[in-house]
């Protein structure tokens, strides 16, 4: 009976162990694959001791060969939701992609030079100085050079002005998505937040239901990751460097908001 109660105890420590040590080092691991490894743990004790009651050599044998297709189950299923993971983030802007034509070989080809000519210009100024007959393409062109090369606050202005100027352009949600990026990076999520209220606006967003609808989730969802970094004071953290358990709050309170939403529109 003591068996029975201690063998648990130490899986569900083990487990514990095993979340903390992977959240110091850095690594990722969702919490549905902590839950199945913590399942799979118990239902091999269990089977092995079934097979074998007492705990001999073929016990052990048992135990070990169920250890380790568990292991390799908890290791493709934690693979899986990483990569679902990334793949909801780049869906996001997918979709938005996809609502668009792609542009022609001639415009990308011009925005090529006038990103050397920017590029150039930036050489002989400190700051960013663009007239109002440069275009999207120019000013996008400028900013993406200019990350490159660490200057977010110059990217942060030449995306800012491409807004200002360019609202009603088919690619202007893509600059809303690339500056709030860079908010969100900063830490900057009242910003960031501000950018998709105002991509709302934009005659390519209101005009596109898919895309108005993937917009206002990605504004709920940072919604809720500024209102739970201000719960734990913790509005400084940039987006990347969210600890997994304010993710794990994060995701629980985004499904909740969302599921309440749905229920009050019934």
């Amino acid at each position: 009976m003591t068996f029975f109660l201690i063998v648990p105890s130490v899986i569900v420590v083990s487990i514990i162990l095993v979340h903390s040590v992977t959240n110091y080092l850095g690594l990722k691991i969702k919490y549905g694959a902590l839950f199945l490894c913590t399942v799979l743990a118990l239902v091999s004790l269990f089977v092995a001791m079934e097979i074998s009651p007492n705990p001999d050599e073929n016990f052990f044998i048992r135990l070990g060969a169920m250890i380790l297709v568990s292991a390799t189950l908890v290791t493709l299923l934690n693979r899986f939701l990483l990569l679902r993971e990334i793949e909801d983030e780049a869906n996001f802007t997918e979709v938005v992609r996809k609502a668009y034509s792609k542009k022609s070989e001639e415009e990308l080809s011009s925005s090529e030079v006038a990103k050397e000519r920017l590029i150039t210009v930036s050489e002989s100024h400190n700051e960013v100085e663009t007239s109002k007959s440069e275009t999207l393409e120019e000013l996008v062109e400028y900013a993406k050079a200019e990350m490159e090369q660490g200057n977010y606050s110059a990217a942060v202005d030449a995306y800012e002005k491409a807004l200002e100027e360019y609202p009603d352009d088919d690619y202007a949600p893509f600059v809303a998505i690339d500056l709030s990026a860079i908010y969100r990076e900063q830490a900057a999520y009242t910003k960031a937040i501000q950018i998709y209220e105002e991509a709302l606006t934009f005659s390519a967003v209101k005009e596109n239901p898919a895309v108005k609808d993937e917009f206002l989730k990605k504004l709920a969802y940072l919604k809720t990751v500024q209102s739970v970094l201000l719960k734990h004071r913790a509005l400084s953290t940039p987006f990347s460097e969210i600890p997994q358990e304010y993710l794990k709050e994060i995701e629980l309170e985004f499904k909740e908001n969302s599921l309440a939403k749905k229920i009050s529109k019934r």
